[in-house]
Protein backbone atom coordinates (compact mmCIF):
# COMPACT_ATOMS: atom_id res chain seq x y z
CA UNK A 1 0.00 0.00 0.00
CA UNK A 2 1.65 3.33 -0.84
CA UNK A 3 2.21 6.06 1.75
CA UNK A 4 3.37 9.22 1.73
CA UNK A 5 4.88 11.53 4.78
CA UNK A 6 2.86 14.19 6.17
CA UNK A 7 3.86 17.59 8.54
CA UNK A 8 1.33 17.84 11.15
CA UNK A 9 0.66 21.45 13.11
CA UNK A 10 -0.73 22.04 15.96
CA UNK A 11 -2.72 25.77 17.22
CA UNK A 12 -3.73 26.71 20.60
CA UNK A 13 -7.31 28.75 20.10
CA UNK A 14 -7.69 32.54 21.67
CA UNK A 15 -9.47 35.21 22.15
CA UNK A 16 -7.88 38.32 21.97
CA UNK A 17 -9.73 41.68 22.38
CA UNK A 18 -7.74 44.63 22.67
CA UNK A 19 -4.52 42.93 23.42
CA UNK A 20 -6.29 40.73 26.32
CA UNK A 21 -6.03 37.12 25.50
CA UNK A 22 -8.98 34.38 27.11
CA UNK A 23 -9.47 30.57 26.23
CA UNK A 24 -11.83 30.01 23.10
CA UNK A 25 -13.00 26.78 23.25
CA UNK A 26 -13.75 26.24 19.85
CA UNK A 27 -14.74 22.61 19.88
CA UNK A 28 -17.79 23.95 21.50
CA UNK A 29 -18.36 26.23 18.98
CA UNK A 30 -17.91 23.76 15.93
CA UNK A 31 -20.36 21.48 18.41
CA UNK A 32 -23.04 24.01 18.10
CA UNK A 33 -22.71 25.44 14.63
CA UNK A 34 -22.06 22.38 12.35
CA UNK A 35 -25.06 19.96 13.20
CA UNK A 36 -27.42 22.94 12.04
CA UNK A 37 -25.57 23.78 8.52
CA UNK A 38 -25.55 22.32 5.06
CA UNK A 39 -21.99 22.58 2.89
CA UNK A 40 -23.37 25.98 1.00
CA UNK A 41 -23.71 27.38 4.65
CA UNK A 42 -19.86 27.01 5.59
CA UNK A 43 -18.65 28.35 2.35
CA UNK A 44 -16.16 31.36 2.85
CA UNK A 45 -15.67 33.14 -0.37
CA UNK A 46 -12.30 35.12 -1.45
CA UNK A 47 -14.43 37.24 -3.92
CA UNK A 48 -17.96 37.89 -4.41
CA UNK A 49 -17.77 39.24 -7.38
CA UNK A 50 -15.09 36.84 -9.30
CA UNK A 51 -16.66 33.72 -10.70
CA UNK A 52 -12.96 32.02 -10.91
CA UNK A 53 -12.02 33.04 -7.25
CA UNK A 54 -11.69 30.26 -4.37
CA UNK A 55 -13.57 29.28 -1.79
CA UNK A 56 -12.76 27.40 1.39
CA UNK A 57 -15.50 25.19 3.01
CA UNK A 58 -15.95 22.38 5.51
CA UNK A 59 -17.15 19.40 3.27
CA UNK A 60 -17.34 16.54 5.93
CA UNK A 61 -16.77 16.07 10.19
CA UNK A 62 -17.63 13.80 12.86
CA UNK A 63 -18.79 14.75 16.30
CA UNK A 64 -17.61 11.94 18.67
CA UNK A 65 -18.24 13.42 22.27
CA UNK A 66 -15.93 16.51 22.90
CA UNK A 67 -13.68 15.92 19.61
CA UNK A 68 -14.48 16.81 16.66
CA UNK A 69 -12.69 15.67 13.07
CA UNK A 70 -13.40 17.41 10.01
CA UNK A 71 -11.70 18.10 6.19
CA UNK A 72 -11.33 22.06 5.35
CA UNK A 73 -11.37 22.28 1.25
CA UNK A 74 -10.33 24.85 -1.00
CA UNK A 75 -12.22 24.89 -4.42
CA UNK A 76 -11.51 27.46 -7.26
CA UNK A 77 -14.48 28.32 -9.80
CA UNK A 78 -14.15 26.19 -13.07
CA UNK A 79 -13.99 23.33 -14.92
CA UNK A 80 -12.03 20.74 -13.97
CA UNK A 81 -11.04 17.14 -11.75
CA UNK A 82 -12.25 16.48 -9.22
CA UNK A 83 -15.16 18.33 -9.53
CA UNK A 84 -17.96 19.59 -6.61
CA UNK A 85 -21.14 19.23 -8.06
CA UNK A 86 -23.67 22.46 -6.22
CA UNK A 87 -26.08 19.52 -5.24
CA UNK A 88 -23.22 18.08 -2.58
CA UNK A 89 -23.48 21.58 -1.45
CA UNK A 90 -27.19 20.62 0.06
CA UNK A 91 -25.74 17.72 2.13
CA UNK A 92 -24.66 18.21 5.17
CA UNK A 93 -21.42 16.36 4.51
CA UNK A 94 -19.74 14.34 1.31
CA UNK A 95 -16.17 12.63 1.10
CA UNK A 96 -13.88 13.13 -1.34
CA UNK A 97 -14.37 9.55 -2.60
CA UNK A 98 -18.22 10.23 -3.33
CA UNK A 99 -16.94 12.81 -5.86
CA UNK A 100 -18.09 11.64 -9.20
CA UNK A 101 -14.71 12.61 -11.41
CA UNK A 102 -16.52 12.17 -14.93
CA UNK A 103 -19.23 14.77 -13.88
CA UNK A 104 -18.66 18.22 -15.32
CA UNK A 105 -22.20 19.29 -15.06
CA UNK A 106 -23.46 21.85 -12.60
CA UNK A 107 -20.40 22.42 -10.91
CA UNK A 108 -19.63 24.20 -8.19
CA UNK A 109 -15.76 24.66 -8.78
CA UNK A 110 -12.44 21.60 -8.66
CA UNK A 111 -10.49 20.41 -5.58
CA UNK A 112 -7.22 22.69 -5.26
CA UNK A 113 -6.61 21.41 -1.64
CA UNK A 114 -7.63 19.38 1.73
CA UNK A 115 -6.96 20.11 5.14
CA UNK A 116 -7.49 17.42 7.70
CA UNK A 117 -8.08 18.79 11.26
CA UNK A 118 -8.93 17.35 14.69
CA UNK A 119 -10.20 19.84 17.61
CA UNK A 120 -9.95 18.92 20.92
CA UNK A 121 -10.94 22.02 23.38
CA UNK A 122 -9.21 25.25 22.67
CA UNK A 123 -6.53 23.14 20.86
CA UNK A 124 -6.60 22.76 16.86
CA UNK A 125 -4.24 20.10 14.64
CA UNK A 126 -3.91 20.35 11.28
CA UNK A 127 -2.22 18.44 8.14
CA UNK A 128 -0.25 20.87 6.74
CA UNK A 129 -0.70 22.27 3.59
CA UNK A 130 1.18 25.02 2.06
CA UNK A 131 -2.32 27.18 0.36
CA UNK A 132 -3.53 26.73 4.09
CA UNK A 133 -1.76 29.23 6.04
CA UNK A 134 -2.25 29.83 9.89
CA UNK A 135 -4.07 33.10 8.71
CA UNK A 136 -5.98 31.49 6.09
CA UNK A 137 -7.13 28.83 8.48
CA UNK A 138 -7.78 31.76 11.33
CA UNK A 139 -9.71 33.97 9.13
CA UNK A 140 -12.08 30.93 8.23
CA UNK A 141 -13.16 30.12 11.64
CA UNK A 142 -13.35 33.49 12.47
CA UNK A 143 -15.67 33.76 9.95
CA UNK A 144 -18.04 31.19 9.68
CA UNK A 145 -18.66 31.03 13.56
CA UNK A 146 -19.00 34.64 13.88
CA UNK A 147 -15.75 34.96 16.07
CA UNK A 148 -13.74 38.17 15.23
CA UNK A 149 -11.61 37.86 18.18
CA UNK A 150 -10.24 34.13 17.05
CA UNK A 151 -6.82 33.93 17.13
CA UNK A 152 -3.91 30.66 16.38
CA UNK A 153 -1.11 30.70 18.29
CA UNK A 154 1.38 27.86 17.23
CA UNK A 155 2.94 25.87 19.95
CA UNK A 156 6.15 25.93 21.31
CA UNK A 157 8.52 23.79 23.15
CA UNK A 158 11.89 24.03 24.58
CA UNK A 159 14.78 22.39 22.79
CA UNK A 160 18.27 22.71 23.83
CA UNK A 161 19.92 22.64 20.18
CA UNK A 162 19.40 24.76 17.07
CA UNK A 163 18.53 22.44 13.80
CA UNK A 164 20.65 24.66 11.55
CA UNK A 165 19.23 22.97 8.25
CA UNK A 166 15.43 24.60 9.43
CA UNK A 167 17.11 27.70 10.35
CA UNK A 168 17.65 31.01 7.83
CA UNK A 169 18.80 33.23 10.06
CA UNK A 170 20.30 33.63 14.13
CA UNK A 171 19.53 37.00 15.65
CA UNK A 172 21.60 38.08 18.19
CA UNK A 173 20.63 41.07 20.26
CA UNK A 174 22.60 44.15 21.67
CA UNK A 175 21.37 43.43 25.18
CA UNK A 176 22.64 39.67 24.83
CA UNK A 177 25.79 40.32 23.63
CA UNK A 178 26.14 43.11 26.34
CA UNK A 179 24.98 40.32 29.30
CA UNK A 180 27.75 37.84 27.73
CA UNK A 181 30.28 40.50 27.84
CA UNK A 182 30.12 41.41 31.06
CA UNK A 183 30.22 37.79 32.29
CA UNK A 184 33.17 37.32 29.88
CA UNK A 185 34.66 40.38 31.85
CA UNK A 186 34.00 39.25 35.06
CA UNK A 187 34.94 35.92 35.06
CA UNK A 188 38.31 35.75 36.61
CA UNK A 189 39.34 32.46 35.70
CA UNK A 190 39.26 33.70 31.80
CA UNK A 191 42.80 35.88 31.15
CA UNK A 192 42.11 39.05 29.16
CA UNK A 193 45.72 39.72 28.14
CA UNK A 194 47.28 38.44 25.30
CA UNK A 195 44.84 35.13 24.73
CA UNK A 196 41.11 36.64 24.66
CA UNK A 197 38.62 34.23 24.22
CA UNK A 198 37.55 33.73 21.14
CA UNK A 199 33.81 35.46 22.72
CA UNK A 200 35.85 38.47 24.17
CA UNK A 201 36.77 38.90 20.47
CA UNK A 202 33.59 38.71 18.38
CA UNK A 203 31.72 41.46 21.09
CA UNK A 204 34.92 44.23 21.07
CA UNK A 205 34.51 43.54 17.25
CA UNK A 206 30.65 44.07 17.47
CA UNK A 207 31.09 47.65 19.96
CA UNK A 208 33.59 48.73 18.03
CA UNK A 209 32.07 47.90 14.65
CA UNK A 210 28.74 49.61 16.24
CA UNK A 211 30.67 52.97 17.04
CA UNK A 212 32.26 53.17 14.11
CA UNK A 213 28.85 52.72 11.95
CA UNK A 214 27.38 55.04 14.19
CA UNK A 215 30.09 57.85 13.86
CA UNK A 216 29.82 57.47 9.49
CA UNK A 217 25.96 57.49 9.69
CA UNK A 218 25.19 60.31 12.37
CA UNK A 219 25.80 63.65 12.21
CA UNK A 220 26.97 64.84 15.68
CA UNK A 221 29.53 66.93 16.66
CA UNK A 222 28.96 67.43 20.49
CA UNK A 223 28.57 63.47 21.31
CA UNK A 224 31.15 60.33 20.45
CA UNK A 225 30.12 57.53 19.11
CA UNK A 226 30.77 55.69 22.90
CA UNK A 227 27.96 58.45 23.84
CA UNK A 228 25.48 57.79 21.04
CA UNK A 229 25.89 54.20 21.28
CA UNK A 230 23.99 53.30 24.60
CA UNK A 231 21.07 54.89 23.05
CA UNK A 232 21.25 52.56 19.60
CA UNK A 233 20.98 48.69 19.64
CA UNK A 234 22.75 46.60 18.05
CA UNK A 235 22.43 43.04 16.75
CA UNK A 236 24.30 40.61 14.86
CA UNK A 237 22.43 38.20 12.07
CA UNK A 238 24.12 35.13 10.94
CA UNK A 239 22.56 34.08 7.42
CA UNK A 240 22.03 30.03 7.02
CA UNK A 241 22.47 29.11 3.50
CA UNK A 242 19.73 26.78 2.49
CA UNK A 243 20.26 23.26 1.96
CA UNK A 244 20.18 22.30 -1.51
CA UNK A 245 20.20 18.91 -1.21
CA UNK A 246 20.48 16.10 1.28
CA UNK A 247 24.43 16.23 1.29
CA UNK A 248 23.90 20.39 2.24
CA UNK A 249 21.54 19.53 4.59
CA UNK A 250 23.26 16.44 6.35
CA UNK A 251 26.27 19.23 6.90
CA UNK A 252 23.81 21.46 8.55
CA UNK A 253 22.18 18.81 10.72
CA UNK A 254 25.33 17.85 12.13
CA UNK A 255 26.19 21.67 13.35
CA UNK A 256 24.55 22.14 16.32
CA UNK A 257 24.01 25.34 18.15
CA UNK A 258 23.72 23.99 22.02
CA UNK A 259 23.37 27.08 23.91
CA UNK A 260 20.08 28.55 22.23
CA UNK A 261 19.20 30.58 24.73
CA UNK A 262 20.12 33.43 24.77
CA UNK A 263 18.86 33.46 20.69
CA UNK A 264 16.21 33.95 17.77
CA UNK A 265 16.41 32.11 14.70
CA UNK A 266 14.39 32.60 12.10
CA UNK A 267 13.15 29.25 10.25
CA UNK A 268 13.06 29.19 6.31
CA UNK A 269 9.04 29.02 6.75
CA UNK A 270 9.35 32.94 8.10
CA UNK A 271 8.67 31.92 11.76
CA UNK A 272 10.89 33.89 14.66
CA UNK A 273 11.46 30.90 17.58
CA UNK A 274 12.28 33.18 20.48
CA UNK A 275 15.19 32.13 22.57
CA UNK A 276 14.88 28.39 23.14
CA UNK A 277 11.76 27.58 22.01
CA UNK A 278 10.82 25.39 18.59
CA UNK A 279 7.15 25.17 17.42
CA UNK A 280 5.39 21.98 17.87
CA UNK A 281 5.47 19.90 14.64
CA UNK A 282 4.91 16.22 14.04
CA UNK A 283 6.12 14.06 10.74
CA UNK A 284 3.97 10.89 10.03
CA UNK A 285 4.20 8.48 7.52
CA UNK A 286 0.47 7.80 6.37
CA UNK A 287 -0.84 5.36 4.20
CA UNK A 288 -2.69 6.21 0.76
CA UNK A 289 -6.39 5.64 -0.40
CA UNK A 290 -5.75 4.55 -4.02
CA UNK A 291 -2.71 6.82 -6.11
CA UNK A 292 -4.84 10.36 -4.80
CA UNK A 293 -6.00 10.65 -0.96
CA UNK A 294 -4.55 10.35 2.49
CA UNK A 295 -5.96 7.77 4.56
CA UNK A 296 -8.65 9.83 6.59
CA UNK A 297 -8.76 7.21 9.97
CA UNK A 298 -5.03 7.61 9.75
CA UNK A 299 -4.96 11.48 9.82
CA UNK A 300 -7.21 11.79 12.93
CA UNK A 301 -5.51 9.06 14.91
CA UNK A 302 -2.32 11.17 14.40
CA UNK A 303 -3.87 14.84 14.82
CA UNK A 304 -5.74 13.38 18.25
CA UNK A 305 -2.57 11.91 19.03
CA UNK A 306 -0.39 15.48 18.47
CA UNK A 307 -3.19 17.46 20.50
CA UNK A 308 -3.16 14.57 23.30
CA UNK A 309 0.51 14.28 23.58
CA UNK A 310 1.49 18.13 23.64
CA UNK A 311 -1.83 18.78 26.07
CA UNK A 312 -0.21 16.21 28.37
CA UNK A 313 3.33 17.90 28.02
CA UNK A 314 1.92 21.09 29.34
CA UNK A 315 0.24 19.72 32.11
Amino acid sequence: MPSKKVTLDIFKVVGKVQGVSHRLNLADLLKEYLPNTAIKDRILRHSMVDETAESDLINCYKINNNIIEGMLLRIKGGIATPGVNKDMLENENFTLQEIDVNNHENIEGFIKQSLHFVVKENYLAVHHRNDFSKSAIETYFATILKQPSLNLFPISEAQTEVDLSQTKQILISDNVLKKIHNEEYNDNSVSLNDEESTTSKVLNLSKDVKEKFLGILIDNKSLDEETIAEFINFSITLNVKKPKDESEKAILESLKITDSSAIKTKLHSGQTINNNEVIVKAIKEVNMVGDKYLSDSEMYRFLLELINETTRSKE
